[in-house]
């Protein structure tokens, strides 16, 4: 994601931060109007003067609440979409392969996962090959300076691929099937230019080395 598409999705974001805030202001309003009626309705309430039944504005104000609990979750929603839209279709997917792993939705993960290697696997394949055939020096892992985080994001179709394989395995694992998560971690195992990004931690993994790790228990 270029800084164009970061400012255009911060946009999005203060958009659903400020329509949460035009709702809470709204909501305020209409208690603030809701207690101002109960004080009034004790003061007139041995006077002759009809008032307005109390189900009226209790109404008025649960309305209020669920309309903006469906604006807030709608502008989240709509954010979270066009946050997405606007990812690479290689890094969308993996996110998307991430998500749901974390989350233990395997099978959705394994759906992700095999999207994004059917889409990837040809380029990844001829990078890793020419990374071989140069005798080229492996991207660290960790904390890295600009320069080399650069040159690792460059090789994104061969970094995606290394990763859901990664991700395939470790979900097929989590299903019970360990015989079938094999061949995928084998073949996480053979990108080992690959370099996946940890943004909680703002580190570089090997996902090549995870899989070989993997699989050394799997295969005992």
């Amino acid at each position: 994601m270029d800084i164009q598409d970061f400012v255009t999705s911060m946009q999005g974001l203060i958009a659903a931060i400020a329509g949460l805030a035009v709702g809470m202001v709204a909501l305020i309003r209409e208690t603030t109007r809701l207690l101002r009626w109960v004080i009034k309705r004790k003061v007139a309430k041995n006077k002759a003067k009809p008032v307005v039944p109390a189900s009226f504005n209790v109404s008025r104000a649960s309305i209020l609440l669920i309309a903006l609990s469906i604006l807030v979750s709608g502008s989240i929603l709509g954010y979270r979409q066009e946050v997405l839209a606007r990812m690479p279709l290689d890094v969308r997917l993996t996110k998307q392969a991430w998500d749901a792993y974390n989350k233990n939705e395997y099978e959705s993960a394994i759906r992700y996962a095999e999207e994004c290697i059917s889409e990837f696997k040809g380029q990844a394949d001829r990078e890793q090959h020419k990374l071989e055939q140069e005798n080229a020096p492996l991207p660290p892992t960790g904390r890295v300076p600009d320069q080399e985080k650069e040159a690792i994001w460059r090789r994104g179709p061969l970094n995606v691929a290394g990763t859901c394989f990664y991700i395939k395995g470790r979900s097929l694992e989590a299903l019970g099937q360990k015989q079938e998560s094999i061949p995928a971690l084998r073949e996480a195992s053979r990108y080992t230019y690959a370099r996946c990004w940890d943004p909680k931690t703002k580190i570089f993994w090997n996902p090549a080395e995870a899989a070989g790790d993997r699989l050394q228990l799997l295969e005992k």
